[in-house]
């Protein structure tokens, strides 16, 4: 488990700055991040010492404790600006993408949604490389 540890360790800067940014309005944003990077650096030390303290270490859990840090401090969704232009930029493909689909054969059709849904799932928020 210290290998997750590390993991969300490494993050931890990245989504205190997406959460920052989130509220580009917000007076006391900057403020909140920071609380909210500490207050979750405190708990990943924790788990680093009592892997059992909140209950069983899983990423789930790590994930769920993350969630709970960012909303204790007013970041209900720290992706919710990136998710609406990723929204309008996949709208904008939709129909286009749908007439393809519907121009290929059943089988090939079966094989590029597999291929759209397998290609969805690796594109993921926390990877370094995607979020930058």
């Amino acid at each position: 488990m210290s290998c997750l540890h590390w993991l969300f360790a490494l993050s931890l800067f990245q989504v205190a700055k997406r959460a920052a940014a989130s509220q580009p309005d917000a007076t006391d944003v900057v403020e909140r991040a920071e609380k909210f990077r500490q207050k979750y650096w405190h708990k990943l030390q924790t788990l680093r010492q009592q892997p059992f303290a909140y209950g069983t270490l899983t990423v789930r859990s790590l994930l769920d404790t993350r969630e709970h840090c960012l909303n204790e401090f007013n970041f209900p969704d720290p992706y919710s600006k990136v998710k609406q232009k990723e929204n309008g930029i996949a709208l904008k493909c939709y129909q286009s993408v749908i007439e393809s689909l519907d121009s290929l054969g059943w089988e090939e059709r079966q094989f590029a949604l597999v291929k759209g849904l397998l290609a969805g799932n690796v594109f993921d928020w926390g990877a370094k490389a995607v979020s930058e």
